[in-house]
C-alpha cells in the first residue's frame, strides 16, 4: 500500500525513495548497498559533477566533522 499527500491519477508514475534524499550521495549509496545490495543509477546519483544539492550536503558533513572529537559520529538532519 502506498499513501500520498496528493491525488495520484491512473497511469501516473509513482517514485519511492529507498534512501534519505537529504543525505550526500556517498551516504545514500552506502545505505542502499548495505540494505538492498544495489547501486543506484538515477540521474542525481550519476550526475557529474555532483548536483548542487549533493555538494551543499557534503559541505555540511565536512563542516560538522571540524567540530567532532576523535571517535564521535555525525547525525545531521535538515528541515525544509
Amino acid at each position: 500500500m502506498i499513501r500520498s499527500i496528493k491525488s495520484i491519477k491512473k497511469g501516473e508514475e509513482v517514485c519511492v525513495a529507498y534512501a534519505d534524499l537529504l543525505q550526500p550521495k556517498a551516504i545514500r549509496q552506502s545505505e542502499l548497498w548495505e540494505k538492498y545490495r544495489f547501486v543506484c543509477c538515477c540521474d542525481r546519483c550519476n550526475s557529474s559533477p555532483p548536483t548542487y544539492v549533493d555538494r551543499i550536503l557534503q559541505v555540511g558533513i565536512e563542516v560538522a566533522k571540524l567540530f567532532l572529537n576523535e571517535g564521535e559520529t555525525i547525525c545531521i538532519s535538515y528541515e525544509i
